[in-house]
């Protein structure tokens, strides 16, 4: 891990002021008045029973999707970062300066994912005012005054095609009004999909709980992932001409004359409840807005895909990929590029040797001869190929 300084330490500050400022503007649009939908008197799809009770509220929503996963992925990076093999290999006191950044970005990407799913889906609810399956039990029209009410349709008095205003609704309590007319998105589904899914890559990337594949990375066969553990320093890193030819050898290091079929390996069966644990929650809490009355079936799915996206976004920012990482997050950025990089600078990290998916390919089917030439009959079985010449 690059060692830290005072200009690194404030921007990830910065991160999470922004991150927080972004839940505190989500959470302050609730208080604005909705765009209210004109609505059918006689339309079912808005007439069910108005439920009190819940099954489940936005405060056990807040503990269950936010509070729950922070404390698990707290327990896994305080209890089981770095794994023994890694730990092996590295000081106890890099050790728990690995653990405590694997804490703070498990945190941060969670915070995001919901900060982010909170603020679009509140926005959306407010932009679009969409009746609430039970908007009818909210409002109480006042029938006697229909046609000082109607917006459009057919102007014949009750009936499927004429639309009143909401004005007609006789509900002293404003907030449950307000509250009927933000069905779209469904706020349980996304939050509760932007952190249990977020937690469920998390769990999936720590516990190498992938599909098996042939392109495995090159950290996967030779022990711990630079990001996590390489002390390298941006002037020890080669350039120009050396930086090709380092690349070339640790392609080449890395293989090994083994069949395809051991290449990879299924993990073991109990470890996938571990993901599909938090999803199956998610699932729960969200299944529940329908049966309460709360949204109608496309509320919840948009809800949920727009929280699964913003935790997938959020995952990737701070986490290496599931199927080709090594369960270590992402190392911290260069203090010089903290607060940004100008255009045409390729990344955050200086020296790093970038390695594309192409280099994944080339790398299972390179030769172990010199030339470094390719056998396309042999790489298409998946195997290492001798060439002279």
């Amino acid at each position: 891990m690059r060692a830290s300084s005072p200009r690194l330490v404030l921007s990830y500050v910065l991160d999470w002021i922004v991150i927080i400022l972004i839940a505190i503007v989500a959470a302050a649009i609730t208080y604005v008045e909705p765009n209210h939908r004109p609505f059918s008197l006689v339309d079912p799809n808005i007439s069910f029973p108005y439920v009190e009770k819940e099954k489940v509220s936005t405060s056990v929503l807040f503990v269950t999707s936010l509070l729950a996963p922070a404390i698990i992925i707290t327990i896994v990076a305080l209890a089981f970062v770095p794994s023994s093999t890694a730990l092996n290999q590295s000081s106890k006191i890099r050790s728990w300066r690995h653990k405590l950044w694997e804490w703070n970005v498990g945190w941060m990407g969670l915070a995001l994912s919901c900060a982010l799913t909170a603020l679009f889906t509140n926005a959306l609810k407010l932009l679009i005012g969409k009746p609430r399956p039970d908007l009818l039990s909210r409002c109480q029209p006042d029938r006697s005054q229909i046609s000082s009410h109607t917006l459009g349709g057919i102007l014949d008095g009750v009936s499927e095609g004429t639309l009143v205003s909401w004005t007609i609704c006789q509900q002293t309590d404003r907030d449950i009004l307000k509250d009927g007319f933000q069905s779209y998105p469904s706020g349980h589904a996304s939050f509760t999909f932007a952190g249990f899914f977020y937690l469920a890559l998390f769990l999936s990337s720590k516990f190498a709980i992938r599909l098996p594949s042939l392109l495995a990375r090159f950290s996967s066969r030779n022990g711990p992932s630079p990001s996590a553990f390489s002390a390298t320093t941006p002037s020890e890193t080669p350039s120009g001409d050396s930086a090709t030819s380092g690349k070339r050898s640790q392609i080449l290091s890395a293989q090994q004359e083994t069949p395809c079929r051991d290449e990879a390996a299924a993990p073991p069966v109990y470890l996938i409840l571990l993901p599909l644990i938090p999803i199956c929650i998610a699932t729960y809490i969200a299944s529940t807005r329908f049966s309460d009355f709360r949204h109608h079936g496309f509320d919840i799915l948009f809800g949920a895909v727009l929280g699964i996206m913003f935790a997938y976004i959020s995952f990737k920012m701070y986490q290496s990929p599931v199927n080709s990482g090594d369960g270590w997050a992402w190392g911290p950025r260069t203090p010089s590029k903290a607060f940004g990089i100008g255009i045409g600078t390729p990344g955050y990290v200086e020296g790093a040797v970038r390695f594309k998916k192409s280099d994944d390919v080339e790398a299972g089917q390179m030769s172990s001869g010199t030339d470094g030439r390719l056998s396309s009959s042999k790489s298409e079985r998946g195997q290492l190929t001798h060439q002279n010449g």
